[in-house]
């Protein structure tokens, strides 16, 4: 098998007491990124982790699913932030865990299909200055339940995409953007 090329789910599944990590190696800069943008990734009781391994970090991934032991973790490395795009595949999907930062995380939300999520962004900022943007691009991002936003967090809903709050109780900390 090989990256990008059709496939319809790839289960992450981790074992033990604890989430098993996964990790991404990404060049960025003037190398091709990570592209996943078949395959919808789905993480239980599993972390997904990009190593930034230079600038320009970007990860497309066409769906992403998971329980609420699934975890989207933003870079480590040298490089900094890590940027996932989830959505190509114009597919339904939730996504019940949580973002952590490592050294930032910035999410994309593109395509036509709804992302629904109801677990934490709260620790989506990290070290590196430029991190925890959540951009909806396409398609609808839904935010079910308690889910909470940090006061670096900035969510900007450019056209067409949809940012669904109704059936969620929101927390925004002091200083949270909606744009």
């Amino acid at each position: 098998w090989t990256v990008g090329t059709p496939l319809a789910q790839l289960n992450l599944v981790g074992t033990g007491a604890s989430a098993s990590t996964y990790r991404l190696r990404v060049n960025g800069g003037g190398f091709v990124t990570s592209n996943w943008t078949n395959t919808v990734v789905n993480l239980d009781k599993a972390q997904l982790t990009t190593l930034t391994g230079s600038l320009g970090n970007r990860v497309f991934l066409g769906g992403l699913s998971g329980t609420a032991a699934g975890i989207l973790n933003g870079g480590i490395g040298a490089g900094g932030i890590a940027t996932y795009e989830v959505g190509a595949l114009n597919t339904d999907t939730t996504f019940a865990g949580s973002f952590t930062a490592g050294r930032g995380l910035n999410f994309d939300k593109v395509g036509t299909g709804k992302l629904t999520l109801s677990g934490t962004l709260t620790s989506m900022v990290g070290p590196v200055a430029g991190a925890g943007l959540v951009r909806v691009r396409g398609g609808t991002l839904a935010l079910v339940g308690a889910t909470n936003l940090n006061a670096a967090t900035t969510v900007t809903v450019e056209s067409p995409g949809v940012l669904d709050v109704s059936g969620s109780t929101p927390v925004y900390s002091t200083g949270a953007a909606l744009v």
